[in-house]
């Protein structure tokens, strides 16, 4: 997860990363995922970048020159065919409800 936060800090403004709270988020979520045994189920890239997402939408940070409708998100960069926005729905339902 810490080499998908160090690649979005060079492409978020550095006054919107700095003033974020979205790394600890990431790591707070993190640390509650593994407190569940769907952990096992997925990849760690993908538990990852879901966690970076889930994080993303929780603090209203949006990655500059990217959009869900984009061919290729963010998070595809990262990890081909990935579908994060649905895993990361899917995994924290699972936790939380």
């Amino acid at each position: 997860m810490l080499n998908y936060l160090k690649t979005l800090a060079s492409w978020i403004p550095p006054a919107v990363w700095e003033k974020s709270p979205l790394v600890k988020l990431c790591w707070t979520l993190l640390q509650d995922f593994h407190h569940c045994k769907v952990v096992i189920q997925y990849e760690p890239q993908l538990i990852a970048l879901a966690v970076i997402y889930y994080g993303l939408q929780l603090c209203g940070i949006m990655i500059p020159c990217t959009t869900e409708q984009d061919q290729l998100p963010w998070h595809e960069v990262c990890l081909v065919h990935s579908s994060i926005p649905l895993l990361s729905y899917q995994i924290f339902f699972t936790i939380f409800f």
